[in-house]
């Protein structure tokens, strides 16, 4: 059975699609934000109960998610396994989230000064940020050093990027 246009177990992001895993060894999750992941029956219960501090590490699965994707790797979560993968992305260093941010804007370009989209709203776990509004300080902060130019939203239109970053 698949349900549509639920909440993401672990952003919250309405729109997802969650389903028994055709192996049925858990449930399967594709979320605009998240990516495409698993977790075993257990790992969902828990995630379903969670609050206080747990509540606050399980926004940095995002960040795992979607950077496994990346690498087209499909996480499945067993038990409490997804602290350990949540907490190595809870501390980045604002010098490796700018680095990472950099890399994404280069990723999506194939010529300095050319204009791109990101979706900041979807694409903030790629950088470690915790939020949409972490994502836009940081796109603010290459602004103000001049490395990039445009308009930072929900919706990133980076009108031109310079080629000092690039290469």
């Amino acid at each position: 059975m698949v349900a549509e246009n639920v909440p993401c177990p672990v952003c919250g992001l309405d729109g997802s699609v969650c389903g028994i895993m055709p192996d049925g060894r858990g449930i399967g999750v594709e979320c605009k934000r998240c990516g495409v992941f698993g977790f075993s029956r257990t790992a969902m219960e828990l995630i379903q109960r969670m609050q206080g501090e747990d509540l606050q590490l399980l926004k940095f699965l995002s960040c795992h998610i979607r950077q496994q994707n990346s690498l087209s790797i499909t996480p499945f979560f067993l038990h409490e396994d997804w602290q350990v993968f949540a907490g190595s992305h809870q501390n980045t260093a604002v010098s490796a989230k700018i680095s990472k941010l950099i890399d994404l804007i280069a990723s999506h370009t194939k010529y300095p000064g050319q204009e791109i989209s990101l979706e900041s709203n979807y694409d903030y776990p790629l950088i470690d940020a915790s939020s949409l509004n972490e994502m836009i300080y940081l796109m603010n902060h290459l602004t103000f050093s001049q490395l990039v130019q445009g308009e930072f939203d929900s919706v990133t239109k980076i009108h031109r990027v310079h080629g000092e970053l690039l290469f």
